[in-house]
């Protein structure tokens, strides 16, 4: 990415923040958007693995929240959860 078209891009966003109906179609798209990546925010994706890093309290609240509207269960990972495998030999 040259710095003509990082130039390119800021100005084009720039020039967005003019536009009066910017709003409007920011929040047309916005459950779209959010669902896909907020679980319990609209529908969420079956196939989807969702990650949240976050303190107890907002664990235990994602958890209440995910229980109630999808039966489903948040679950804590840590780094001593994950590890790396060598390579399969073929």
């Amino acid at each position: 990415v040259t710095p003509a078209v990082v130039k390119k891009f800021r100005e084009n966003l720039l020039a967005l923040r003019k536009d009066p109906a910017l709003s409007g179609e920011l929040f047309r798209r916005m459950d779209a958007v959010y669902s896909k990546i907020l679980p319990g925010y609209g529908k969420t994706d079956p196939a989807a693995v969702y990650f949240i890093i976050g303190s107890e309290k907002q664990f235990q609240a994602m958890d209440t929240d995910v229980q109630t509207r999808e039966d489903q269960h948040v679950y804590k990972l840590f780094p001593r959860d994950f590890w790396l495998v060598p390579p399969q030999a073929p």
